[in-house]
């Protein structure tokens, strides 16, 4: 930890995921660790499992995973390795 930033707990990300979070999810851009590609959620296969199973459309690769278990929406992240969202100017 660079000791030159104020240490604080995870509720500063509170506004910051909250962005993220929010809104029309398949416009957000994820980045494959796999292969580098790059595109929108809503171009990813997805495979009904035991939840949906979102794979990258080039390499194949498992991105992440969403299980609803009962009250909870468990999210597994795979080989995504960045999601970005693209505020409106």
């Amino acid at each position: 930890m660079d000791a030159s930033g104020e240490m604080l707990d995870g509720n500063a990300l509170a506004g910051a995921l909250g962005d993220v979070l929010v809104g029309d999810a398949t416009t957000m851009v994820g980045v494959c660790d796999a292969c580098g590609a790059s595109g929108q959620l809503g171009a990813v296969r997805v495979f009904a499992a035991a939840g949906a199973v979102a794979r990258c459309p080039t390499c194949g690769e498992v991105l992440f995973a969403v299980v609803e278990a009962g009250e909870r929406v468990v999210l597994g992240i795979g080989r995504l390795r960045r999601l970005e969202l693209r505020r409106d100017a």
